[in-house]
C-alpha cells in the first residue's frame, strides 16, 4: 500500500465515522423535536440502519474480497468457548465502568426499563442480541479495526475503534463500558481471526439485559439505580470491583492465550503503515469532538437547564 493508497484509507474512515455520528444525532434530534413516538425495538433497528449505511459504498467497492475484509472465517467450537469463559472473566470490569460512570449519571438500562418492558420480547431478542451486535461488529470490529490494524499499531487499532464504538451510544453511561467492551472485543476478533468470535461475545454480553428486560415486564417493581445509592456505598462497591477487575484482567491473558492456540494463528500481516502518517483525518477528529459535545450536553448540560 503506497502513500496515496493509505491516505485514501485513513480518509475513509474517518468520513464513514462521521457520517455515522452525524446521521445519528440528526436522527435523535428529529425524533425530539417532532415528538415522534416509535416502539423502542424499531427505533433500535433505525439506529443500527444508520451504523451500516454509510459504510455500503465501500461493501460494494470491496464485494469480491467481504468475507477476508471484514474476517467472516471459520471458527471452531472451542474458541466459542474460550470466548464465553472471557465475557464471563470481563463482567466485573464491564460493572466497574458501569459503576464508574453513575457517579455521574444514571444506568440508561434502568432508566429505559418502563419503555423496553413494553416491547415484544421476540423482536427486542432480535434487535438487541442478533441485529444489533451483528451491524456493530461488522462495523467496529470488521470495518474500523480490520482496516486501521493494517496501517497502525494493535494497540492504537483497538483503542481507536472502541472510542468509535463507545461514541456511538451517545451517552455517557454506555460510553465507560462500551470503550472497555470494545477493547476486549478487538483482541478476540485480532486472536481468532474472526469476527465470529467478537459477535458471539457482543451476542452474549447483551443477552442479560434482555432478559431483565422480559423479566421486569412481569413485575411491577422498578431496579434500583446505583446513581441513586449512597456515595459511601458507591465507593465502597467501586473499590472491590476495581480490585476484582484487576484479576479478571491477569487472568484474561491465559484466554486469549488459549483462543491464539486454539485457531493456530499464523504471523499477523505487517502493517503498512508510513513513518509520521497519521492515522486519524479531520473528519474522524469532527466525529469524535461531535459526540463527545453530544454526551456531555445531553448527560450533564441539559438536565441542569
Amino acid at each position: 500500500m503506497d502513500s496515496i493508497e493509505l491516505k485514501n484509507e485513513i480518509k475513509t474512515y474517518g468520513n464513514t465515522f462521521f457520517a455515522i455520528v452525524f446521521l445519528s444525532i440528526t436522527f435523535r434530534n428529529l425524533y425530539t423535536d417532532f415528538n415522534i413516538s416509535l416502539p423502542v425495538t424499531f427505533s433500535n433497528f433505525l439506529m443500527e440502519l444508520l451504523i451500516l449505511i454509510p459504510m455500503i459504498p465501500y461493501i460494494i467497492a470491496n464485494k469480491s474480497n467481504f468475507k477476508e475484509r471484514f474476517g467472516f472465517n471459520k471458527i471452531r467450537i472451542k474458541t466459542l468457548f474460550l470466548c464465553f469463559i472471557l465475557v464471563i472473566d470481563i463482567w466485573p470490569i464491564i460493572a466497574c465502568c458501569n459503576l464508574i460512570s453513575q457517579f455521574f449519571v444514571p444506568n440508561v438500562v434502568v432508566r429505559s426499563q418502563e419503555a423496553f418492558s413494553k416491547a415484544n420480547p421476540i423482536i427486542l431478542f432480535i434487535s438487541m442480541t442478533i441485529f444489533g451486535p451483528f451491524v456493530e461488529e461488522l462495523c467496529f470490529r470488521g470495518f474500523f479495526f480490520n482496516g486501521y490494524k493494517k496501517i497502525t499499531s494493535l494497540i492504537k487499532a483497538a483503542c481507536l475503534s472502541s472510542l468509535m464504538f463507545a461514541l456511538i451510544h451517545m451517552n455517557i453511561n454506555q460510553f465507560c463500558y462500551a470503550f472497555v467492551i470494545g477493547i476486549f472485543l478487538a483482541l478476540a476478533k485480532y486472536y481468532s481471526k474472526s469476527i465470529y468470535s467478537s459477535f458471539f461475545m457482543h451476542f452474549v454480553i447483551n443477552l442479560p439485559t434482555v432478559l431483565f428486560m422480559v423479566k421486569s415486564k412481569n413485575t411491577e417493581n422498578e431496579s434500583v439505580s446505583v446513581f441513586e445509592m449512597n456515595l459511601n456505598i458507591k465507593l465502597m462497591l467501586l473499590i472491590i470491583f476495581l480490585i476484582i477487575s484487576v484479576f479478571s484482567v491477569l487472568i484474561s491473558i491465559p484466554i486469549f492465550n488459549g483462543i491464539k492456540k486454539s485457531e493456530e494463528r499464523g504471523d499477523e500481516e505487517k502493517n503498512t503503515r508510513l513513518q509520521n502518517e497519521k492515522v486519524i483525518n479531520q473528519s474522524c477528529i469532527a466525529g469524535i469532538i461531535l459526540s463527545f459535545f453530544y454526551m456531555i450536553f445531553c448527560d450533564l448540560i441539559l438536565p441542569r437547564l
